[in-house]
């Protein structure tokens, strides 16, 4: 990634950042830029990494640990990871790592994952731009079924946007795959969505699947970011 690409993403973040909490903080430099690298509001037990405060791992990490369990299955040849620009400095190889030690560790070290068998792609910017960035790798490699693991509160809505785009997809939640592989996981993960709102996530997931289904490609909430500096 070039010095002027990092500088255009982190200046997307902090328009971003201002219309936090009401935009209170829009007119303040130090806490936008606070904002812009670390959105939360503090790493308190509620805000902050599970696994600080519950040795308990985040909700990315559950997906990366879903999806080198299909791998080592031999169901996915190889991993395409909708990354994003969440995090304007991220390139992808802190995620490709911890997937490359997660292979090793799950399949007892009989199975390793290249960096060729893994697809970064940090272009997109929420669900919608998700599936339309995955539209274009599927031509380019000319896939004919995407095995598509996600959070079991957010799948509905992912497979419901992939639909939009024309892309075979067979859904597949985390946890399950996690519990299937390793039943003594249930109850740790159990605790974990215990130790988060999970009705808000829920309410906030179920409106949003509402819209898909208005605007299932996303575009008039693309123009709406574009209009607000927000992409």
């Amino acid at each position: 990634m070039t010095r002027a690409e990092r500088r255009r993403r982190a200046e997307r973040q902090k328009r971003r950042a201002r219309q936090f909490h009401g935009g209170w903080a829009a007119n303040d430099l130090r806490v936008t830029g606070i904002y812009a690298r670390t959105p939360k509001s503090c790493s308190c037990w509620c805000c902050g990494n599970p696994r600080k405060h519950f040795d308990l791992p985040s909700i990315q990490e559950l997906r990366l640990e879903a999806a080198a369990i299909e791998y080592i299955s031999g169901k996915a040849p190889f991993i395409i990871l909708l990354n994003g620009v969440s995090n304007p400095e991220a390139d992808g190889n802190v995620i490709k790592e911890y997937l490359k030690k997660q292979v090793k560790k799950l399949s007892a070290g009989k199975k390793k994952i290249e960096d060729k068998n893994i697809i970064v792609e940090n272009i997109s910017v929420d669900t919608f731009t998700n599936m339309e960035q995955l539209e274009i790798i599927v031509q380019e490699k000319r896939l004919e079924n995407i095995l598509m693991v996600s959070n079991f509160f957010h799948i509905k809505r992912a497979t419901a946007n992939s639909c939009a785009f024309d892309i075979s997809t067979t859904a597949r939640s985390a946890e399950t795959a996690i519990i299937n592989f390793n039943p003594q996981r249930k109850a740790e993960i159990l605790d974990y969505y215990r130790s988060r709102n999970l009705e808000e996530i829920m309410q906030n997931e179920y409106l949003a699947l509402i819209y898909a289904l208005f605007d299932p490609q996303g575009y008039y909430a693309q123009d709406a970011k574009r209009f607000l500096g927000l992409r």
